[in-house]
């Protein structure tokens, strides 16, 4: 989930950082997180590896279908490294499509909480701190505070 920022003068938004989550299906607690400024599908690949030394094998992994995570568009005929990763664990890869936000309601919920936690302030002039001294997402994040 990309924390960003207002959008650029050409209307791109730009990111301030980037977190990969890994969120249990079914009751929406936040298991392993990797904070960076941009993540390829190599560095993806790495943080998945280092979730399942951790945490173990589950039995399925779900994911949207970010080229990152999936390869081609279609992900069928030339499957990524990622889902040949898994595949090759014995972890079933479960790509969600594209706008079916419907399908994956747990990491959809921690989003909104996320969101409504450490999403975007009124106004960038509050201070470093934010509103309210809030520290940044991104300084929270790093240090694995609230």
């Amino acid at each position: 989930m990309p924390a960003v920022c207002p959008p650029l003068p050409e209307g791109k938004k730009q990111h301030v950082v980037e977190i990969a989550n890994f969120v249990d299906a079914g009751t929406s607690i936040w298991l392993h997180r990797e904070v960076g400024a941009d993540f390829d599908a190599e560095a993806l690949l790495e943080v998945v590896a280092q979730f399942l030394r951790q945490h173990g094998l589950p039995h399925m992994l779900t994911f949207d279908n970010d080229p990152r995570f999936v390869g081609s568009p279609s992900g069928r005929d030339f499957p990524s490294a990622l889902v040949r990763f898994l595949l090759c664990l014995g972890v079933e890869p479960n790509v969600i499509p594209p706008r079916r936000p419907d399908l994956n309601p747990y990491v959809e919920r921690f989003h909104r909480t996320l969101s409504q936690e450490w999403g975007p302030r009124p106004s960038a002039t509050d201070g470093p701190t934010g509103p309210g001294g809030h520290r940044g997402l991104s300084d929270s994040l790093q240090r694995g505070t609230p």
